[in-house]
């Protein structure tokens, strides 16, 4: 994918290249046209002008018999050659078209020639010895013929330089044009095949995420499987250990400390496995829907015998819904969560434990909030991992499982569970259950309106 977009950027790249050059090379086409060809043409032009008056001004000379009037004429005459001169000048080095310096010569050659020769025709004509003078300006008129003939050429040159100058610019933009497209079409094309290949590439890789999360539910299901089979079968030697135990101390003749040790243990272990069946049943449980007023009711009265064995205060503030959990399920996870704030009380303080419920959108979410002891940020981020125990929290009793019951418990259901706590000053729970469907409202409501028959 990586090498797809390097190529496209440099094809992108070399489009912009191409276009400068296009734009470079145009340009330049274009300042040939403007500042060669034009100004060479305007230049052959102004030459030939000067020629031509020149001619009319030594004819008109001739057939002049004043003496001002013909000096009059040799200034005009003078200031023609000057203009010439001039031009000439400006003109040279533009002189680069091919064929150009070869008729740009021959032009001046001959411009020369015709001076030379009409200079005699010019002192006659001072000395009104005009029949003479016409003679010889007779015999160059040939000469004109050719000068003539040269600036056309010199015209032609510099009219088809500029028609080849502006073919090149054409041309330059037609194969900027058929480059531009290809590259384009290329680009698309890059585009399309990287993007098939990326979107074969998601479908595969969902596929096999799909795969992936199947394999992996069924190992899920096998692992709990097997943590429920290896749970059901402990509990037989564990009741034979425990009866056993219970006999030597009623046989004994006082309270015996390695009886009351063995006692302990098997009630730990019993515990232990209580809870690792409970985590095992979770997730093949079926998807089930419960109202949350009998929960409430259930909880209180649960709930309320613990909390003020500890001299503390109860609150359950749930709001009548359905949501999408069992209802013993979802009695177990909040158990477990005032039982823990019950274990977890700080010492000489009143416990304070609220567990509030509401519709939030399209979730039902309850907040478990105590003024325990709260937790400090690294025990926090551990809380609902299983068998995790706090180094401060060892000494009370648990199997370190009762938050992995109860995330397990949410998420099976399709929600989520997070805490916030603060070390020395208690803990928020915030479980967050979607609700039941619309369709499961309606169908609730019309049940309870059935009759119910003895």
């Amino acid at each position: 994918m990586v090498a797809a977009f390097a190529l496209i950027a440099v094809m992108l790249g070399l489009l912009e290249l191409l276009q400068w050059i296009e734009g470079r090379d145009t340009r330049a086409n274009i300042e040939e046209i403007q500042d060669n060809a034009l100004v060479s043409l305007r230049l052959v032009d102004r030459i030939g002008g000067d020629v031509a008056r020149e001619r009319i001004l030594i004819g008109r000379h001739i057939f002049e018999t004043q003496t001002q009037t013909m000096s009059d004429l040799e200034h005009q005459i003078d200031a023609v050659r000057a203009d010439y001169e001039e031009a000439a000048r400006e003109y040279s080095p533009f002189v680069t078209f091919p064929g150009e310096p070869y008729a740009w010569h021959e032009l001046s050659s001959d411009i020369a020639t015709a001076r030379e020769e009409l200079e005699p025709a010019l002192a006659l004509s001072r000395e009104n010895r005009d029949a003479e003078a016409t003679r010889i300006m007779t015999s160059v008129d040939p000469l004109y013929d050719r000068i003539a003939q040269d600036q056309a050429a010199l015209v032609e040159i510099n009219e088809a330089a500029a028609a080849h100058a502006v073919a090149n610019v054409r041309h330059l933009q037609l194969r900027a044009m058929v480059v531009r497209l290809a590259v384009t079409a290329i680009v698309l094309l890059t585009v399309v095949v990287v993007g098939f290949w990326l979107t074969r590439a998601v479908i595969r890789g969902q596929r096999q995420l799909v795969e992936f999360n199947a394999a992996l539910e069924n190992r899920n299901r096998e692992l709990d499987a097997f943590a429920g089979r290896v749970a059901h079968d402990l509990r037989g030697p564990l009741s034979t250990i425990g009866l056993a135990a219970s006999m030597l101390a009623e046989r004994a003749a006082e309270p015996v400390a390695t009886t009351a040790i063995i006692e302990r243990g098997v009630t730990q272990i019993a515990n232990l496995i209580e809870d690792l069946l409970a985590l095992s049943r979770i997730g093949s449980m079926p998807m089930a829907f419960a109202e949350v007023a009998p929960v409430a009711r259930t909880l209180t009265a649960e709930l309320e015998p613990l909390v003020t064995r500890v001299s503390g205060t109860l609150t359950v503030d749930l709001e009548p819904a359905e949501v999408a959990c069992g209802e013993g399920l979802l009695r177990q996870a909040l158990w477990n969560l005032g039982e823990n704030a019950v274990k977890y009380r700080r010492v000489g303080v009143a416990l304070v434990l609220e567990l509030r419920g509401r519709i939030e959108g399209d979730r039902y979410v309850i907040r478990v909030s105590d003024n325990a002891s709260g937790m400090s940020e690294e025990d926090a981020r551990h809380a609902f991992e299983p068998f995790f125990r706090s180094d401060r929290t060892r000494s009370v009793p648990g199997t370190g499982l009762g938050l992995a019951i109860v995330r397990r418990i949410v998420e099976a259901s399709g929600g989520n569970a997070s805490l916030s706590s603060k070390l020395g000053d208690g803990t928020t729970f915030v479980l967050a259950l979607p609700l039941a469907p619309p369709e499961r409202g309606v169908a609730g409501a019309i049940a309870s309106a059935q009759p119910v028959s003895a």
